[in-house]
């Protein structure tokens, strides 16, 4: 089972397409209302279809016409992006998850609500709707039971913005990771771990940064991921300003942690422009140059513009190649297409069948309401696959890499996190968006 990407099938790994795919979609609306800003995908009735859940409600696959009500929760919510978003629009589904937690042969579905100050946390009142920074896990009945699931806390301090799921500690199950502000030590990114014997039992949250100044004193923050960046086959934890490494991994290059006594080291690769509010999405290692270490990728800003990928061009030493800007003309001549701001959401997952992960990504309508300043705020919501080519000249920011686009979409854009999967069984991988603008899938062709 695959817990690296988000939106798996248990029963289907998708690391990698089985299929080549012309990187061509087809368009299947689910709803058009704003219920949640992520869904994931799992078989829950057992009838071997591929279903969708999103918000308070799974979908039955193949055709996604029937849909099922499993938790409580909201109904559509606001998506005008006025000032009566700011209190009204944030779903209480900001990450889905399919995994069966409990062992008992039915995919269950894990739920993280949106970030908030730990001051407002009461996850005893969710799951109606789920509480902020709450995540839970809702236990499958079987047979398409029309009755709510049961809900098991994991956490009621569950902060960012960016969550996933990684088997950090090799156990062959899942942890999934975010940030706790009113754990010890506070103010931390790290991880969840739930007890396999105990699947009903709330998750232990494991501190791997030093305290950060959460801006506001929120869980507002941007850009986390999971992965091995040098090669010890060890997970490290990737954030917006470096990544943490196993203490034991002793270089030069890393600093030790500062004020506490975490266990892990640092290694820079930003390049410390990111300013309070800056990091992107979800982020990813892996070899994206083909010269046999990993290299990193994030979108650079949620509220703003740019994607990059980080070169390791000598161990643990990082080189930024940016290759999306904004529209602007400048931007335009330098990378070689309009950008687009927002990419609050990230996918790395062979997405053509060449062996090579490709990058899903797009622009989230609205990701903060109108007036808050969000650049191109009216722009089309688009929704890309970028296909990772090796061993070309790159644009101006140097690199052996190009990341051809393909455009998916322009009117659904993203939400807080992509799925990518199986939709169907043609073995070529299928894209599924929850945003303000509604629950689609894209079937790939």
């Amino acid at each position: 089972m695959n817990f690296q990407a988000t939106g798996t099938w248990p029963e289907r790994p998708i690391a990698f397409a089985t299929k080549p795919g012309a990187l061509t979609y087809t368009k299947v609306t689910i709803s058009t209302d704003f219920l949640a800003d992520s869904c994931t995908i799992g078989d829950y009735n057992g009838d071997g279809n591929a279903d969708v859940s999103s918000g308070r409600r799974w979908y039955e696959g193949p055709d996604f016409t029937t849909a099922h009500v499993f938790r409580g929760g909201h109904e559509a919510l606001p998506r005008t992006g006025d000032e009566a978003e700011a209190l009204t629009g944030m779903s209480d589904d900001w990450s889905d998850f399919a995994v069966d937690l409990n062992g008992d042969g039915k995919v269950d579905i894990i739920n993280i609500s949106n970030a908030s100050a730990s001051d407002k946390q009461n996850p005893a009142a969710a799951p109606a709707p789920q509480t902020h920074a709450s995540a839970f896990w809702y236990e499958n009945p079987g047979n398409g039971s029309e009755e709510l699931w049961s809900r098991h806390l994991m956490h009621g301090d569950v902060q960012l913005e960016s969550h996933g799921l990684f088997d950090v500690n090799h156990d062959g199950q899942p942890e999934f990771y975010g940030a706790c502000l009113g754990c010890e030590p506070q103010a931390t990114k790290g991880y969840y771990q739930g007890d396999p014997s105990a699947p009903e039992d709330a998750w232990t949250y494991h501190a791997v940064t030093r305290e950060y100044a959460f801006p506001g004193g929120a869980g507002f923050i941007h850009g986390l991921g999971f992965g091995d960046v040098n090669g010890d086959q060890q997970p490290d934890l990737l954030e917006r300003d470096g990544a943490w490494l196993d203490a034991t991994a002793a270089t030069p290059n890393l600093t030790q942690c500062p004020g506490a006594s975490c266990g892990w080291v640092k290694t820079m690769f930003w390049d410390g422009s990111r300013g309070a509010n800056g990091g992107g999405a979800q982020m990813f290692a892996f070899d994206v140059d083909g010269d046999g270490d990993a290299d990193v990728v994030s979108t650079d800003n949620a509220h703003g513009y740019g994607l990059a990928w980080y070169e390791q061009a000598s161990p643990l030493v990082f080189t930024r190649r940016q290759f999306l800007g904004s529209a602007a003309p400048s931007d335009v001549a330098k990378y070689g297409m309009a950008g687009f701001s927002q990419a609050h959401a990230l996918e790395a997952v062979d997405m053509d069948g060449d062996g090579v992960p490709d990058l899903v990504t797009g622009k989230e309508h609205f990701a903060l309401p109108n007036g808050f300043g969000e650049p191109d705020i009216d722009g089309a919501p688009v929704l890309y696959v970028f296909k990772t080519v090796r061993d070309t000249p790159s644009d101006a920011n140097g690199g052996s890499v190009t990341f051809e686009p393909h455009l998916v979409d322009d009117g659904v854009g993203v939400g807080q996190q992509l799925a990518v999967g199986h939709l169907n069984d043609d073995g070529i991988m299928d894209i599924c968006v929850a945003s303000k603008l509604g629950l689609y899938a894209f079937l790939g062709e």
